[in-house]
């Protein structure tokens, strides 16, 4: 699967990260590294997509599983599921789709990195598949989280926006792939 870079930007205290020149593939790969929340509170990292008719508010499905061992080695679980804010029914506005679990603030040593891949995105006939994976640190423990979905319109998506799901500020880099 070959990547052509199309756009890195850091977010250094920033309260969103939008990626508004998405090109023509079929195809789009984003990457966070470090996404560490800086505003005073625990947050996870989300994403949402503009199209014609939806601004950062478009309908969204998805199915969220996360996986985690704590440090002490006391804990450690398989949640296959969660029924909670990670997961949603046709959610929107202003549901924001989690794509991390929360990254504790207070620990200089927290962050979350991982990716996130849209499909069809210029598609006009189809709705936009995605799936994301990605690991952070929360309460001293490590979490694998696991997410797909859809967005549930035909339109082609437009722009493509990352922000903490407090709206918070948040540091880290961000960067844009188109898969050729």
């Amino acid at each position: 699967m070959p990547l052509t870079k199309i756009l890195a930007q850091e977010a250094s205290g920033a309260t969103a990260v939008t990626f508004s020149s998405l090109g023509t593939a079929k195809e789009l790969l984003f990457t966070w590294i470090d996404y560490d929340p800086t505003g005073g509170s625990d947050e996870a990292l989300t994403f949402q997509v503009t199209t014609s008719s939806y601004s950062n508010n478009a309908p969204i499905t998805s199915s969220y599983g996360r996986a985690y061992h704590n440090e002490a080695d006391s804990t450690a679980n398989i949640q296959a599921y969660d029924d909670g804010s990670n997961t949603q029914a046709q959610g929107n506005d202003p549901d924001d789709q989690w794509i991390t679990t929360l990254v504790d603030q207070d620990q200089s040593i927290a962050s979350a990195s991982g990716t996130l891949t849209l499909f069809s995105i210029n598609s006009t006939a189809k709705i936009k598949t995605f799936f994301a994976r990605s690991m952070s640190e929360a309460g001293a423990a490590a979490y694998d989280n696991h997410v797909g979905g859809y967005v549930n319109t035909t339109e082609a998506i437009t722009a493509v926006r990352f922000k903490g799901s407090g709206g918070g500020t948040f540091t880290g880099t961000f960067t844009l792939y188109k898969v050729v």
